[in-house]
């Protein structure tokens, strides 16, 4: 699979926690100027046909609408895109008003990812959310009415002043609502992001995540859980990330962006590769005039053994695990016989059934230290 992934780095505002790539109270001018700049990178690259296309922050709907149909149009005109082609773009409650959700649609959008957290103010108040439940309702409502039937609403837990029958409401909540996918994060305290300060300067403690994560149950009652943090109803799983766990390719565009090609595709983009080059990771540029400035990509050149490592330890995030036959396929090595011996001697953790590899739900919750004991293997 070949997808396309482009980086919008602005918000409204900062959430605490986050520490990717974005930045807010940008003007219009550098947004304009950004825009043009995506749309330079989208025609660069070389003429390909994707899957998927994954809008992502920041937050992207921090832009005008029109915008991001600008950026789209862009991708239309310079590449192909199947019908069933995935189309998602990530948003917050407080940027989506009717008439946005209807331009987004009508733009091709299919898919939409937005950020609810919690349904309870105090712990959106918590961790920087500008947005109510209330205004998520909304915001909600109006993708469905433009005609969105593929939504998927991001949950957080582990946050401060978040008990668990706070995240138990939150999941119910949310269930009423039938999404089509729902994600759920555990919250990761980055270095250097204001929340990190915070709970180092004792001004604020965190909650109890393994006491929380019984209350993941109740959306097992309804959705197949696919992968460590993402939930679906059937047919409704997120086509781009699963090729990121397929250890697929993608290119990646925009500031701070990343990517994985082929050595090909590098080729074509006048990269000279090292030998013995099975893919190359890109990485653009995290500072924003930069990158509108028209930045070098600096490339990371992986070796087979590596990248077989790699397609192992995403590939165990997800519940169905890794296709011995397509890995076999891709690196001509059988994968039983580089882990097999670890896979016997810890059926507790790891089973090998109707040619997948995949981790127990024990195994899922030790799934670093599995992933350390299997690195010795290559």
């Amino acid at each position: 699979m070949s997808s396309l992934y482009i980086h919008v780095p602005f918000c409204l505002k900062k959430c605490k926690y986050c520490d990717f790539i974005s930045f807010e109270n940008c003007d219009s001018g550098i947004k304009s100027a950004y825009v043009n700049a995506v749309i330079r990178e989208i025609n660069g690259l070389p003429k390909s046909t994707f899957e998927t296309v994954f809008i992502g922050g920041g937050t992207p709907t921090a832009l005008e609408a029109e915008k991001i149909e600008k950026i789209l149009e862009a991708v239309i005109i310079r590449h192909s895109l199947p019908y069933n082609c995935e189309i998602t773009v990530e948003a917050n409650p407080e940027t989506i008003t009717d008439e946005y959700a209807k331009i987004l649609y009508h733009a091709g959008i299919n898919r939409v990812s937005m950020g609810l957290q919690s349904a309870k103010y105090d712990v959106l108040k918590a961790i920087g959310r500008v947005h109510s439940y209330d205004r998520f309702l909304k915001a909600y409502d109006s993708l469905r009415a433009a005609g969105f039937d593929n939504i998927n609403v991001d949950l957080m837990y582990g946050l401060p002043k978040q008990s668990k029958e706070d995240f138990g409401n939150t999941i119910k909540q949310v269930l009423s609502l039938n999404p089509e996918h729902i994600s759920v994060y555990s919250l990761i305290v980055s270095e250097g992001t204001p929340i990190y300060k915070e709970v180092n300067n004792g001004c604020i403690s965190l909650s109890d995540t393994e006491d929380m994560e019984e209350e993941l149950l109740l959306i097992e009652e309804k959705y197949r859980k696919y992968e460590v943090s993402n939930y679906s109803l059937a047919g409704k799983m997120c086509k781009h990330n699963i090729n990121y766990w397929d250890n697929g390719y993608y290119f990646g565009v925009g500031c701070g962006a990343h990517g994985c090609i082929t050595p090909r595709q590098a080729k074509e983009m006048g990269i000279v590769t090292k030998e013995n080059t099975v893919a190359v990771r890109t990485e653009h540029t995290s500072v924003l005039k930069d990158y509108i400035n028209g930045d070098n990509m600096s490339c990371d050149f992986i070796a087979k053994k590596e990248s077989m490592f790699e397609t192992v330890m995403l590939g165990l995030r997800m519940v169905q695990g890794i296709s011995e036959d397509r890995f076999n396929k891709r690196y001509g090595v059988d994968l039983y016989s580089v882990i097999g011996k670890y896979i016997d001697a810890n059926p507790l953790l790891i089973l090998r059934d109707k040619g997948y590899i995949y981790l127990t739900r024990r195994g899922m919750d030790i799934q670093n230290t599995v992933l350390v004991n299997l690195m010795e293997y290559f």
